[in-house]
């Protein structure tokens, strides 16, 4: 291209980066602004609009901790209560010569998600995925509130069961509920692996049953392993082996698994003495206070409700506000970050173009690569660019050999640029075309369409280029080293871009939001970060003079990578590939 024309092509680019870089900072301090005047929940306004669970498959599938332990005289039933919503309620519901009087806990759409009636019975539902429930015609179909008819009328796990049974449930069943009363027995319903209803029952006698979010019939179904789990079963042991039980032991299990963060929280918690009636409720994980109920004295009372955080001291409800207002604050303070580098990406993109004209050498094809590479690493990318072009003039031909490390970084860039294009078209499509997604269908997309563009665009065209040999044996010589290549990249870029994703936000950034793109650029750069040791030893292979540098028209991949097999590369494969597998398991299936 001449001269001429390039330099308007980038004095175009610089002018539209100019308004890009002109636009965000507009939005910036309009951000800023808005951050700066934010009224943050206080215990007067702790009230977003209700989240509802007024289903048990719409239960969040992180959502409960539920335990039932009996020793001796005593049986407690605990309940961590985790979801999205401060608007937490209890209601009383006197009996009748027919019914039973109960006390019920929940939200705002008085939905009870749990609750305890005169008799020692009390429940609460886990969240699970979604399972298929095989019809029954021949059975009533379950009453719109099936947990209250259950209260009204049964007082033991067994006439329970039997109720549960009698009906229709839906086609698909989205949790399971844990039922106990006060002589110390326990079950959870859930659906079986044969599509019929199952329920786990405690062990008659001293003992624990504990529930979180998979299925105890059919583990496959929900979050397997849990942690919350796994750490409640391991206290309740030692509680049994070295202790007696008692309502102070269960109230630190709780805390233990107690959950917090932008995502979920534990709204409130509760212990019930089915065997006195007696209720320990508190709220939002703040376990130094609590506050007791007697079942029989609420009941006597005519039926009423009032929010959970009025029975407690205004120094507890204003520590759970600035809680949740620390969380909910987290997306807005990343955003602002998110658009601060936005800003210092699109000026190092700038500098970058500017820089370009000082290295005529360089093939329009890198041109492009760096320009990309830009747009994607920003600040990184120009550092990279720098260091890579060291000691070039503009004039000069640096076709020749160069320092392994510049053959490392610039090979590092390279190859991310395509993985880079792979990863935003796929991401871009889920969120255009797919809509709403959980992070782990992204899997497999999110490595093969990568693999692809790696082989057929980047890597076996330059392998083509340099032997002067036919695509095809080219691309043969390419499947290794890009298998492993991916492989690292892979490592770095997913946790650094999903993981932020699932721990601090409520849900996957719109593709107009900065937060989509800053996540997306940390995972590149700690992607082109993996990426380097790989590339380092491949450049020291070639180190006798077949590198070369990135700032010409040479190649950016050192070619005793085109020699590689897996008799000589083996273990690079395996290692890699098993890196890739660990990072995949932490970022999506650790749930």
């Amino acid at each position: 291209m001449p001269r001429k024309a390039a330099r308007i092509l980038q004095g175009t680019a610089l002018a539209v980066l100019t308004m890009i870089v002109g636009v965000l900072c507009l939005n910036l301090r309009e951000e800023a602004g808005n951050l700066l005047h934010r009224e943050l929940p206080t215990s007067d306004n702790f009230d977003p609009t209700s989240c509802s669970q007024n289903d048990p498959a719409r239960a969040a599938p992180i959502s409960c901790t539920i335990i039932t332990a009996s020793q001796g005289d005593h049986v407690l039933f605990a309940n961590n209560e985790d979801w999205l919503s401060p608007d937490t309620y209890y209601w009383i519901r006197p009996g009748s010569n027919q019914t039973y009087g109960a006390v019920y806990f929940g939200f705002g759409d008085y939905y009870p998600q749990g609750g305890i009636n005169e008799r020692g019975l009390a429940y609460d539902i886990n969240g699970l995925p979604a399972m298929p429930l095989n019809l029954h015609p021949e059975l009533p179909s379950t009453p719109n509130r099936i947990f209250e008819h259950m209260l009204e009328r049964a007082a033991t796990v067994d006439e329970a069961i039997e109720l549960l049974s009698g009906f229709a449930w839906r086609p698909s069943l989205g949790g399971q509920i844990h039922v106990a009363d006060a002589t110390g027995a326990a079950a959870v319903m859930s659906a079986g692996p044969d599509g019929e209803l199952t329920f786990t029952r405690k062990e008659q006698g001293d003992g624990y049953l504990v529930s979180t979010n998979f299925n105890l019939a059919y583990p496959q179904n929900g979050s397997h392993p849990c942690w919350r789990y796994d750490t409640a079963t391991k206290m309740l042991d030692e509680i049994f082996e070295r202790s007696v039980l008692d309502v102070e032991q269960l109230r630190m299990v709780l805390d233990a698994v107690h959950q917090e963060g932008p995502s979920f929280n534990t709204v409130y918690s509760n212990i019930f003495d089915l065997r006195q009636g007696v209720i320990y409720l508190y709220h939002w994980y703040q376990f130094d206070e609590v506050v007791v109920m007697d079942v029989e004295e609420l009941l006597m009372k005519d039926a009423s409700s009032a929010r959970i955080r009025s029975l407690f001291s205004q120094e507890t409800v204003e520590k759970a506000a600035a809680a949740y207002g620390f969380y909910l604050s987290i997306p807005d303070r990343w955003r602002n970050v998110a658009q601060i580098y936005l800003v210092i990406t699109a000026v190092s993109l700038a500098a970058m173009l500017w820089s370009m004209t000082r290295v005529s050498s360089m093939s329009w094809r890198m041109r492009l690569v760096w320009f990309w590479a830009g747009v994607f690493l920003g600040p990184i990318a120009l550092l990279v660019f720098l260091l890579s072009t060291l000691g070039t003039r503009r004039d000069e031909d640096t076709r020749g050999p160069s320092a392994p490390w510049r053959v490392a970084l610039a090979g590092s860039m390279y190859s991310l640029v395509g993985y880079g294009a792979a990863w935003l078209l796929t991401l871009a499509g889920m969120i255009l075309f797919v809509g709403d997604f959980a992070p782990r269908q992204l899997q497999g997309f999110m490595y093969s369409v990568p693999l692809l563009i790696g082989l057929l665009l980047f890597r076996a065209p330059l392998i083509a280029a340099r032997r002067k040999k036919g695509f095809w044996d080219a691309l043969r010589r390419s499947v290794l080293p890009e298998f492993i290549a991916l492989n690292f990249a892979c490592a770095g870029f997913l946790p650094a871009a999903f993981l932020p994703v699932r721990l601090f936000f409520t849900e996957m950034p719109g593709i107009g939001d900065p937060l989509l793109w800053f996540t997306l650029m940390m995972g590149l750069l700690a992607g082109f970060v993996a990426l380097i040791p790989w590339n380092l030893w491949i450049a020291y292979r070639g180190a006798a003079g077949e590198t070369q540098p990135l700032s010409s028209g040479g190649e950016p991949i050192g070619s005793a990578g085109d020699s590689l097999t897996l008799r000589n590369a083996w273990y690079l494969a395996i290692a890699s590939f098993a890196l890739y597998l660990g990072t995949l398991y932490l970022t999506f299936m650790k749930m």
